[in-house]
C-alpha cells in the first residue's frame, strides 16, 4: 500500500526555519541585551545607592568637621602651653641663684684682712639666636638666648697699696670652689674700677681706696620654648 504525504514540502521547509542559524543568532543576541539591559539598571541602581551613602557620609562629615577643628585648635593651645610651662619649669630649676655666689664670698673675705665690700651689682644679659631650618621646614636649631651673667663687687681697701689686698682679694675669690666651678675659664675676673682714693662725705674716705671687680660666669643657653 503507497501512502503520499501530501505535506511533505511544507514539512521540509518548516524544518528548514527551525535549523536556520540566523535566527537562532537574533535569539542568543536579544537574550544578551536582555541580560545586559538587567545588569546595567542594577549597576544604576547601586550607583544611586552609593551616592545616596556618600551624601549622607559627606553631611555627617561637615557636622564632625566644626567639632573637629575645635578640638584641634584646642590640642594645639594645650601643647604650646605645656611647652611654655615645662619652659618656666627649666627656668625656675636651673635659673641663676645668688644666694651661691654672695655665700662663697663670705668665705673669701675671711682670707683678705683691710678689705670692705661696700657694693654689690648682679648683672644679666641675654642673647636671642635665631631658629635653623632646613629646605623642607624642620627645625636644625631651636630658637635659644645665651645668658651671660657677672658680678661687680666694689670694695674698700684699707692697706696700704704695696700689699696688694686687692689683688689678693680678687685671687681668694677666684679660688673659692663655688667660683672657681662657675667662674669663664683663662679670665675668670676684671678690675674694672682700678684702685684709686675715694671722694665723697664718707669721714672714712681718706683711710682707704676704693676699686671695682668684674667676676663673669660661664654662659648658659637657655631654649626659648
Amino acid at each position: 500500500m503507497i501512502r503520499l504525504n501530501l505535506l511533505a514540502e511544507e514539512q521540509a521547509a518548516e524544518q528548514l526555519r527551525r535549523r536556520d542559524p540566523v535566527k537562532r543568532a537574533t535569539w542568543v543576541g536579544a537574550l544578551a541585551v536582555g541580560v545586559m539591559v538587567v545588569w546595567a539598571i542594577a549597576q544604576q541602581f547601586e550607583v544611586i545607592q552609593s551616592n545616596e551613602q556618600l551624601t549622607q557620609k559627606e553631611a555627617e562629615w561637615r557636622r564632625l568637621e566644626k567639632p573637629d577643628q575645635l578640638v584641634r585648635t584646642n590640642r594645639a593651645k594645650t601643647i604650646s602651653m605645656e611647652r611654655r610651662l615645662a619652659a618656666l619649669e627649666r627656668l625656675s630649676t636651673n635659673r641663676f641663684l645668688w644666694s651661691g655666689p654672695l655665700n662663697a664670698l663670705q668665705f673669701a673675705l675671711t682670707q683678705v684682712g683691710s678689705v670692705q665690700v661696700t657694693e654689690l651689682v648682679p648683672r644679666q644679659t641675654y642673647k636671642p639666636t635665631k631658629e635653623i631650618k632646613d629646605e623642607r621646614g624642620a627645625i636644625l636649631k631651636p630658637k635659644t638666648a645665651i645668658e651671660n651673667t657677672s658680678l661687680i663687687i666694689r670694695a674698700r681697701d684699707f692697706a696700704d697699696v704695696s700689699a696688694g689686698n686687692h689683688t689678693r682679694f680678687m685671687e681668694a675669690v677666684a679660688r673659692e670652689p663655688y667660683f672657681r666651678a662657675r667662674l669663664q675659664p683663662g679670665q675668670p675676673y676684671e678690675l674694672v674700677e682700678p684702685r684709686s682714693k675715694g671722694s665723697g662725705d664718707d669721714k672714712r674716705v681718706e683711710e682707704g681706696a676704693v676699686f671695682g671687680v668684674e667676676f663673669r660666669f660661664v654662659e648658659a643657653v637657655r631654649r626659648n620654648e
